[in-house]
């Protein structure tokens, strides 16, 4: 789903949408084996020498979000095609970037697990005609498709087995006005690279074909968009690899989805996280990996996070912290549409729930901050939340205690909890439900 420089807050008070950037550009050489940043010093006023709790690591194992297939096939063996348009300057950075993604380990990483295997960057196509302006995702799909029916021999081969596996990545020039589809969590229509929260700096998409044998075409959106601090060709590189990513997980998210959406237990994550799909649930964290040698998007791994380790491959610090909140009770989630896993409390009353801490290696203690995400919007608080101590390590056990602002009937509200050291900081989310 889309590459976006805003987190999207919905929260059942009142939708609730915001521009907050949070790009976390990390640096890949500093990745090491666990434990070789203990003893450092702490910037943020976290006790730097406390011994850990444990030496069992992780000391708790995370009920974390599992990345699941709504049943739709994934693209095993892709074929990715850069599409340049006259004018285009950047065309061998970008086809380079492409071409040592696929041939690095950080591919393999985001995508075996999920049935993805070794990928082939074609040669670039550079379009004889302009990027059509002004058109919306489904009228340029029909565009794309009139340039693949075997009369511009530039695009390269338009056979049914070749298209079947291909995933046309299309770089407009600056200041093309393209609309996406409206975003799930509002009408409104994203544009690429607006200056709205809404607006997009990129997304995958397929053609829906007609009755018939001709095969589903899959693209991918990169718009010459700069945010979060970032230069032109850092922000593009990493949009690219998001969109590949999650084009090769899940294809045919329009009739035939994918990997585009978590367990239900979890499913309250994607109010938080904008959308479900593997580049989704990592936001804006980006790295640049030595054997890449450009900006890439890490994406979700279900094995990492199960094992509790960093979900977000690659790892790029040397030990991986976070806290996971008991989440003992079943509700009916309005948004989700499925009955997730979190905290009941009666109207006009608080609840109080373990805040488990775990690292898989060692580290100094760090930061826990509870967060009422709309408040943090700028939209009204809901909840109070007040944590026993805020700092701590792996195998503590904090206490959170929760008591909802308004005791109105089913409402449900979110929360997070963000832990801090050195600089990194690592998100984990919860939802209540007044009853």
């Amino acid at each position: 789903m889309p590459s976006r420089s805003a987190n999207w807050l919905a929260v059942v008070a009142g939708l609730v949408m915001t521009e907050a950037c949070t790009t976390a550009v990390h640096d890949s050489s500093a990745a090491s084996s666990p434990g070789d940043d203990a003893g450092a010093p702490d910037d943020d006023g976290a006790a730097s020498s406390g011994p850990d709790v444990t030496d069992q690591y992780p000391a708790f194992s995370p009920a974390a979000p599992q990345v699941v297939s709504a049943g739709g096939s994934v693209l095993s063996a892709p074929r990715i095609v850069p599409v340049f348009f006259p004018g285009e300057t950047q065309a061998s950075t970008f086809t380079d970037a492409i071409t040592k993604y696929l041939a690095s380990e950080e591919w393999r990483a985001s995508t075996v697990e999920y049935g993805v295997g070794a990928a082939t960057a074609a040669a670039p196509v550079q379009s004889a005609d302009p990027f059509p302006a002004g058109l919306a995702t489904s009228d340029f799909a029909l565009w794309l498709a009139s340039h693949l029916d075997g009369t511009h021999p530039e695009w390269g081969p338009t056979d049914d087995a070749t298209l079947a596996s291909s995933i046309f990545v299309l770089y407009p020039p600056a200041g093309s006005s393209l609309y996406a589809p409206p975003n799930l969590s509002t009408p409104l229509t994203p544009a690429l690279c607006g200056p709205h929260p809404w607006d997009l700096e990129g997304w995958h998409w397929q053609t829906t074909p007609a009755p018939g044998p001709a095969p589903a075409i899959v693209f991918a959106i990169v718009g010459a968009c700069t945010s979060g601090g970032l230069a032109l060709t850092d922000r593009m590189t990493a949009t690219t690899t998001h969109e590949i990513v999650e084009a090769a997980t899940d294809p045919h998210f329009v009739t035939a989805p994918a990997f585009n959406g978590v367990d239900d237990a979890h499913a309250f994550w994607m109010e938080l996280t904008g959308a479900g799909e593997v580049g989704d649930l990592c936001g804006q964290e980006l790295t640049t990996p030595p054997d890449v040698g450009y900006l890439v998007q890490r994406t979700w791994s279900n094995v990492a996070a199960r094992a509790g380790h960093d979900p977000c491959v690659p790892a790029v610090a040397p030990a991986y912290f976070n806290v996971t909140v008991d989440a003992p009770d079943g509700f009916y989630d309005p948004y989700a549409g499925v009955t997730v896993q979190g905290l009941i409390i009666p109207g006009g009353q608080s609840r109080t729930v373990d805040v488990h801490l775990f690292s898989d290696g060692p580290t100094d203690a760090w930061k826990i901050t509870a967060i009422d995400p709309n408040a943090a919007a700028g939209g009204a608080a809901l909840l109070k939340l007040t944590l026993d101590r805020d700092t701590g390590a792996n195998g503590d056990v904090l206490h959170l205690t929760i008591a909802p602002l308004s005791d109105a009937d089913a409402q449900t509200a979110l929360y997070q909890i963000d832990s801090t050291l050195h600089g990194v900081t690592q998100h984990w989310y919860g939802e209540i439900a007044v009853q």
